[in-house]
C-alpha cells in the first residue's frame, strides 16, 4: 500500500461547499453590521458636536452655535461650531468643523416642528427657546436599529432615543 499525502477531490469539494454556505450567511450580516457601525459613528459625531458646543459656550462665556457647513446648506453635508457674532447670527469665529454623515443618511434639525439653519447655547450652557430635535435616519427612513432622535432640551441636556415608526 502506497502512503499518499494530501486531500482527495471529494474532500476539497466538501470544503468549498461549506465555505460557500458560510459566506452566503455571513455577507448579508456583514452589510447590516457596516450600516449599524456607520450610523453609530454619525450619531457619536452629532453627540460630540452638541457636547463640544455647550462646553465651549461655558468655557468662553459666550454664545456658541451649531450650523451646517455651508450657509443655507444641508445638515447631512457636515456641520460646524462657531462663536455667535454680534446681532445673534452664526458667522463668528469657526471653532470646529465636523464631516458629512454617510451618503444615504437623512438628517434633519427642527425646533417647534420647523426646520432650522442653526441653534445656539448661551454662555451658561443653556439652550434658549424651544428644544431642538435632531433626527438621524441611516437609510432615509426610520429603522430602530440605526435611526436615532437626539433632543437638546433648554437646559442643554441631550437625550438620545431610537426612532419609532416609519
Amino acid at each position: 500500500m502506497r502512503n499518499v499525502r494530501g486531500f482527495t477531490l471529494v474532500e476539497l469539494m466538501v470544503t468549498v461547499v461549506v465555505a460557500a454556505i458560510l459566506l452566503a450567511i455571513a455577507i448579508p450580516n456583514f452589510a447590516v453590521m457596516l450600516r449599524k457601525n456607520r450610523a453609530a459613528t454619525d450619531i457619536s459625531s452629532l453627540t460630540t458636536t452638541v457636547a463640544y458646543a455647550r462646553s465651549e459656550a461655558v468655557a468662553r462665556n459666550r454664545n456658541v452655535c451649531i450650523t451646517p457647513k455651508t450657509n443655507g446648506g444641508a445638515w447631512k453635508d457636515g456641520w460646524q461650531v462657531r462663536i455667535e457674532a454680534a446681532g445673534g447670527n452664526c458667522t463668528g469665529s469657526l471653532l470646529r468643523e465636523f464631516p458629512a454623515s454617510q451618503a444615504s443618511a437623512a438628517l434633519t434639525v427642527k425646533r417647534a416642528g420647523a426646520g432650522i439653519s442653526s441653534f445656539a447655547f448661551t454662555a451658561g450652557g443653556y439652550r434658549s427657546g424651544d428644544e431642538v430635535v435632531i433626527s438621524y435616519f441611516a437609510e432615509s427612513s426610520c429603522d430602530p436599529n440605526t435611526g436615532r432622535i437626539l433632543t437638546v432640551y433648554g437646559t442643554g441636556r441631550l437625550n438620545i432615543a431610537a426612532c419609532v415608526g416609519s
